[in-house]
């Protein structure tokens, strides 16, 4: 995402400190240092900061439910049971009028029971489950048909989304 010229104006002190000719600069070095270390933490912070520069959510993610989903992996029984309490918790403040604010919110506690169940296998199968869907419908687009209705392909990617949230980093 490209930064605001509001956002580059209040970080240019900071950038130029520290060597980057813009704010972009800084974000692709962080992402490219997360990548390199495969640190979870790391990506889900860049990730947060680039929705709050565009304004814009990544489809389906909560940063909060993200954080708790990004270490959910590792966790003993005990550990689990607290992510989905607290995971609950932020769903409550996540609803208005009996609905969820966030479409898709709620894929995190799903996937939370399911790898607390079954282990992390449980999100790599719905992974792969949910690629191949999402596959389906883009092949069903470029012959011209419809494999599902237009409004469940982005249900499929908010899925896809919180789902490798769960994935164990290298």
């Amino acid at each position: 995402h490209a930064a605001t010229p509001a956002a580059e104006r209040l970080a240019r002190a900071v950038l130029s400190h520290h060597g980057f000719a813009s704010l972009s600069d800084a974000m692709a070095a962080a992402t490219l240092a997360g990548r390199r270390a495969y640190d979870g933490e790391v990506r889900r912070l860049l990730e947060d900061i680039g929705e709050a520069i565009a304004g814009e959510r990544k489809v389906g993610r909560v940063s909060e439910l993200a954080a708790l989903a990004g270490r959910f992996a590792d966790l003993d029984d005990e550990g689990r049971a607290g992510a989905i309490e607290e995971a609950e918790r932020v769903l409550e403040g996540l609803t208005v009028d009996g609905s969820l604010s966030v479409p898709g919110a709620e894929v995190y506690l799903e996937a939370m029971r399911g790898v607390a169940d079954r282990g992390v296998a449980f999100a790599e199968d719905a992974i792969v489950e949910l690629a191949l869907k999402v596959a389906a419908a883009a092949d069903a687009r470029r012959a011209g048909g419809a494999a599902q209705p237009e409004g469940d392909v982005p249900a499929l990617h908010r899925r896809l989304n919180v789902f490798t949230e769960f994935l164990r980093k290298p």
